[in-house]
């Protein structure tokens, strides 16, 4: 398996819309919990452990440079269609510099802006959350699809 010597041109779509420009991106973590004890008084000197069934999908970050209009695009319910909004669950692709993607279902939970500064591009974090549901509600696992080409 060969790895990615620059992440430059890793990218995110959500919905029918790309992000303005990401400087950032920080995919989902992969956490399989904390293990289940199965010790008891006459476990003996170490503690045995077994790991859960379930994973979890923490969230993923996105820096980006940003412009005012994002406001009017959030607080503007219904106004404009096919916008970033949050906590609206919606289909999200993941583009890797290889090629690869990750496709999944997820909703903005935070939009943060940092503070603005002389010289400097205004910039903002993104926080998404994988929801492993479609619109229908229906449970949708992300789908990886590997990339053809070598970075």
């Amino acid at each position: 398996m060969a790895t990615l010597h620059d992440g430059l041109q890793t990218i995110l779509t959500v919905g029918d819309t790309n992000l303005v420009c990401e400087l950032e991106v920080t995919p989902p973590a992969i956490d399989g919990g904390d293990p289940i004890d199965l010790s008891c008084m006459r476990s003996g000197a170490w503690a045995p452990m077994y790991a859960r069934r379930r994973k979890r999908a923490g969230p993923m970050t996105i820096l980006v440079s940003w412009n005012p209009e994002v406001y009017f695009h959030n607080f503007a319910v219904g106004v404009l269609e096919n916008r970033i909004r949050i906590n609206v669950n919606q289909l999200m692709i993941l583009y890797f510099p290889n090629g690869a993607t990750l496709t999944f279902w997820g909703f903005i939970t935070k939009f943060e802006p940092q503070a603005m500064k002389e010289g400097e591009r205004p910039t903002a974090n993104l926080t998404i959350q994988l929801s492993f549901l479609d619109s229908s509600c229906n449970s949708v696992w992300p789908v990886y699809t590997p990339g053809t080409t070598t970075c």
